[in-house]
């Protein structure tokens, strides 16, 4: 009867390599999600985004992350904002996206609070603020959110609301890459192929740029292709 136990068992069963079991394991995050758990919205919500194991139908992963956030998912709340963002239900809504962030980032969720300095520093909902994004990043990337450093990189490689410093740019994109943000990986690769703050090591940035593009940033790709 613990409904967060059977979110769990779905997700192990997901992350197998039996087929078979994938119906089951959906199953239970569709029962859970009907009986009110925000872990299984949240996670059959993404399994609907990503189209991994179902039809990708992003649509209903709206729906989905808002039933997850309603009942207070932080993780809910900020993937529902991308999916604002990016128009899987219409029209982009960024100021609503920036909110959900917002709420994200109260309840607790780093990633959240990262994406909240993306929206602030990009003028979701108002002027371009990167001086209020600096602490959301910090915050996160101190969690070990990927794209928290990776974010927190790009401000000291421009040298923006903070002295230009491309070694301190290289130390957080490699804390980003660690942390699974093919960006964060790309930017360390380009910098050790051009000596950018690091010392040149054109092969580790190569490597680094396909590991961008295996952790799915298109820019990456476009890169590593070039190289083959």
């Amino acid at each position: 009867g613990a409904l967060v136990a059977c979110n769990n068992v779905a997700l192990v069963l997901l992350e197998g390599d039996d087929a078979r079991q994938y119906p089951r394991a959906l199953g239970l995050l569709e029962a859970g999600c009907t009986a009110g758990d925000p872990f299984s919205c949240e996670n059959l919500g993404y399994e609907y985004e990503t189209g991994t194991h179902v039809v990708q139908d992003r649509r209903r992963a709206v729906a989905l992350y808002r039933q997850a956030c309603d009942a207070d998912s932080a993780l809910g709340c900020s993937n529902l904002g991308n999916a604002l963002a990016d128009g899987f239900d219409g029209p982009p809504d960024l100021p609503q996206a920036q909110a959900l962030f917002r709420r994200a980032c109260d309840l607790g969720e780093m990633l959240g609070c990262s994406n909240l300095g993306w929206a602030l520093w990009q003028g979701y909902d108002g002027p371009e603020d990167p001086e209020a994004a600096l602490p959301l990043f910090q915050q996160a990337c101190a969690a070990g959110i990927g794209v928290g450093c990776g974010n927190l990189g790009d401000l000291h490689y421009d040298g923006i609301v903070v002295a230009q410093d491309h070694a301190e740019a290289a130390r957080l994109y490699a804390l980003g890459c660690d942390g699974e943000d093919g960006w964060s990986c790309l930017q360390l690769g380009l910098q050790l192929r051009g000596g950018t703050g690091v010392a040149q090591d054109d092969a580790r940035g190569q490597a680094l740029i396909r590991q961008g593009c295996d952790l799915g940033d298109s820019d990456a790709c476009a890169m590593a292709a070039a190289l083959d």
